[in-house]
């Protein structure tokens, strides 16, 4: 039996990546390992989803949203921690690194988006500590976790990380509640009210920020507005910051009426926005793995996709795969869909098989084979 340890105050909560990845990991691997023993460092701030005998939690005075004390835990009291209490493995499942370590020790790094665009896409000081915790983080751990073959090459190519120690494992998706529904007109009308949403609309889902692209979407959606007068533009998610541009596109481009900013949707209603979509246009410039790509085609939505970092990778043939940074390239793909009844079923019938290549019990099956090798 191996004892392992998941530090689980790296996440905001269930509705951000991490968080899903996160929380879909621990489900995952509660569903195929009764064998071995899980200690979760934990707070009840953030309650897991924790029902299997073989996992206990052990409780810490931090918060997680308490950055700082956060990370200055996890550098000298977790390492303390993991000794004391005899772990074989210890997982931290996003960037945290240790300053030093008694036992085996792997991290997940997601994307090296600091590192990969030009542009910053960050606040001055988070983006100077995403590439210094990078660095320490890929350098301190005996294995590192990520979730595309992109990301790899990006930590080899930034980093100068060993091949043999990154692993590559796809993150899932809960296909029991993103898949194609039925949506009776009273959901749609309360919908409708909850979120502005418009009869027809194309949906970009993900949080609005820099490097999601949104403004050559924007752009794009404006080219195609003369020939499809009735379609409109929902953008699903939190606001994040540098939000300025977006708005003055917006307003140059006469775009008020017609582009709506649901703001956050709840996990029970997103699927229901992707299967009254007409498709997904997710252009973003930098993933680590793009979980509304797959989300939108377990729904059987068609998608437009960017063919760059790990979006391509992800999409397969499932997708029409644009150059994001041309604004021609994503209008043109999003009217071929929109004119093309065959190509769309096509695509929606590659997604909804694409889809199913993405399990969380597949991702927990790989990462605890990560975990018993490391140990």
């Amino acid at each position: 039996m191996t004892r392992i340890g998941i530090y689980t105050l790296i996440a905001p909560g269930p509705h951000t990546g991490v968080g899903r990845q996160l929380y879909g990991l621990l489900a995952g691997l509660q569903e195929i390992d009764q064998n071995n023993e899980y200690l979760l460092y934990a707070n009840n701030h953030l309650p897991l989803p924790i029902q299997a005998a073989n996992f206990r939690l052990y409780p810490l005075p931090v918060h997680p949203q308490a950055r700082l004390q956060n990370h200055l835990f996890a550098a000298f009291r977790l390492p303390l921690l993991v000794a004391r209490h005899g772990l074989d493995v210890l997982h931290i499942p996003n960037t945290m690194p240790l300053l030093f370590s008694p036992q085996p020790t792997i991290t997940t790094i997601f994307d090296l988006t600091e590192f990969a665009l030009p542009q910053r896409v960050y606040e001055k000081g988070r983006h100077r500590y995403r590439r210094l915790a990078n660095r320490l983080a890929a350098r301190r751990a005996s294995a590192v976790i990520t979730t595309s073959a992109n990301t790899k090459s990006d930590m080899v190519r930034y980093l100068g990380v060993d091949p043999a120690k990154v692993h590559v494992i796809y993150p899932g998706i809960d296909h029991d509640h993103f898949r194609p529904l039925t949506i009776n007109p009273a959901q749609r009308a309360r919908l409708a009210r909850a979120y502005c949403l418009p009869n027809r609309y194309l949906l970009y889902a993900g949080k609005i920020q820099p490097r999601k692209n949104l403004v050559r979407l924007l752009q794009a959606f404006h080219r195609l507005r003369p020939t499809h007068p009735d379609l409109r533009l929902v953008l699903a998610g939190a606001r994040g910051w540098m939000g300025q541009e977006m708005g003055k596109t917006i307003e140059a481009l006469n775009l008020d009426d017609v582009v709506h900013f649901t703001g956050s949707v709840s996990d029970e209603e997103l699927p229901m926005l992707y299967n009254l979509a007409d498709m997904l246009v997710f252009p973003s410039l930098y993933e680590g793995f793009g979980f509304p790509l797959v989300e939108a085609m377990a729904c059987g939505l068609p998608a437009v996709t960017a063919a760059t970092s790990s979006l391509g990778e992800v999409a397969g043939d499932a997708a029409l795969c644009v150059d994001p940074t041309s604004v021609e390239e994503i209008a043109a793909a999003v009217d071929t869909l929109l004119r093309d009844t065959d190509r769309r079923e096509t695509l929606r019938q590659k997604g909804l098989a694409r889809a199913q290549q993405f399990s969380w019990p597949k991702c927990a099956a790989e990462t605890l084979a990560c975990y018993l090798a490391t140990a």
